[in-house]
């Protein structure tokens, strides 16, 4: 046999074992530590300095292939709602954090949170569109 129809039949036997073995990953709906964990607003500020902004109802985008579109509402110039509006990606991943990401924004007045663990990509993607809405709202 070649080398890589070994290793295709190492794969299989390796995962075989690995789900027998009761390691089975479960369904992204049950995993619920993520959701229920407090978000963490200690995260150091990427940006200047603090914004005043511009009380109203800001859209932003973020581009990649995980990418977002959310809106943003400023009350009393601070991020006081922020709703996911289209998603793109793998909602296995981008789920978690349509759930819970906002309210951590929300909470710190800021999108420079923690990011939720095996969901960077959208994470990232999510504080990226919120900074796009909020260069809109940035007072001068």
């Amino acid at each position: 046999m070649t080398y890589f129809k070994w290793m295709i039949i190492l794969c299989i036997i390796t995962n075989f074992c690995t789900l027998q073995a009761g390691a089975r990953p479960e369904p992204a709906d049950s995993q619920n530590t993520a959701l229920d964990a407090p978000c963490d607003s200690t995260a150091v500020l990427v940006h200047d300095g603090p914004f005043t902004y511009q009380d109203g109802t800001y859209t932003g985008e973020s581009t990649e292939w995980t990418g977002m579109t959310v809106q943003v509402r400023v009350k009393n110039g601070k991020i006081n709602d922020v709703k996911v509006l289209k998603v793109k990606g793998t909602p296995e991943y981008y789920d978690v954090v349509v759930r819970k990401l906002p309210r951590c924004i929300e909470a710190a007045g800021h999108p420079d949170v923690d990011g939720i663990s095996g969901a960077t990509l959208s994470c990232d993607s999510m504080k990226k569109a919120v900074r796009n809405a909020l260069e809109k709202a940035v007072k001068e």
